[in-house]
Parts: C-alpha cells; sequence; structure tokens
C-alpha cells in the first residue's frame, strides 16, 4: 500500500481532498487515525493510489513487498543500486549501492563481508595478544581463526548433537 510522503499542513489536506476524507483535516494522530487512512488506502489499488498522485501533484510512494519487488522497481533498477558480485572463493553476493551519484560515475565493488574468523588474528594482535597466546588459543579452541586448517568448534550453534 502506498504512504502519504508529506507530513506538512499542506500535503496533509492534499491527502485528505484526494481521499475525498476533509473531516481528517483537523486531525493529527492516534491510532484512529491511522487505522482510518489504512482503510482509506484500502478503497483503492496500489497502481490507483501512485497514478492519482502523479495526477494531482501529490508525493506518495508505494511500499514495496519484498527485496525482488523493489530490485524490479523501474526507479531502483535505473538507478543500478543494487550490486551482483563475487567474493574470492566466488560466491554470489548482492549489495546495495549508493543511490547518490556523481554525474557518469560508476559504483565501485565493496569486499563481501569477512568470512567467519578470517581477521580473529589480525583483531587480537591489535588487542596485544601475542602470536604464541594467539595460536593457544586456536589449539585449545577457543577460537576459530579462518587461517587455521581445523575443524569447526561446531556445525550446530544451538549445541544439539
Amino acid at each position: 500500500m502506498p504512504v502519504p510522503g508529506g507530513t506538512t499542513r499542506k500535503f496533509w489536506n492534499a491527502f485528505c481532498d484526494l481521499a475525498q476524507r476533509p473531516d481528517l483535516k483537523e486531525r493529527a494522530n492516534g491510532i484512529k487515525l491511522r487505522q482510518e487512512i489504512q482503510a482509506i488506502f484500502h478503497t483503492r489499488d496500489r497502481e490507483d493510489w501512485i497514478r492519482l498522485a502523479v495526477e494531482r501533484g501529490f508525493p506518495l510512494s508505494p511500499v514495496n513487498d519484498g527485496i525482488e519487488e523493489v530490485r524490479n522497481d523501474p526507479q531502483i533498477s535505473s538507478r543500478d543500486i543494487f550490486i551482483d558480485a563475487s567474493d574470492e572463493r566466488e560466491r554470489p553476493f548482492t549489495y546495495v549501492g549508493q543511490p547518490a551519484r556523481v554525474n557518469g560515475q560508476k559504483p565501485g565493488i565493496p569486499c563481501p563481508a569477512p568470512a567467519l574468523g578470517q581477521h580473529t588474528d589480525e583483531i587480537l594482535g591489535e588487542l596485544g595478544y601475542s602470536p604464541a597466546e594467539i595460536e593457544r588459543f586456536a589449539a585449545e579452541r577457543i577460537t576459530s581463526a579462518a587461517t587455521r586448517e581445523t575443524e569447526p568448534i561446531s556445525s550446530n550453534i544451538y549445541g544439539d548433537h
């Protein structure tokens, strides 16, 4: 369902006129008002509300149903906001890019999120632990750094064996 974009008196009044509910103009907030607005939006489908808003210059935006609908939205897809890439193991990932762009500039592809334990040794070192202590932590399975070729602590994080 669409959501009215304006919270100023001008846009609130325009919405009330658009919805043919001038009786709501003096109401400011509250659960009853929200329920009435919800009921108003259910009187038309999303495309009809958007068409009316565009015709009358009223700020209204659809609430998309799921990430694929967002991805396929014409305005979003024209901005190339979703960027598909692969990590160092060729596993695909998608990230949401910056919607504001400098004219003609293509977005760079960021690094994917680190793998579990990928930076454990580095972080422990920055915290002041010695290489020997870090090695002992891994040997005693206190940490499970990605740099180690050991079996993971557990494949079931909830402890059910």
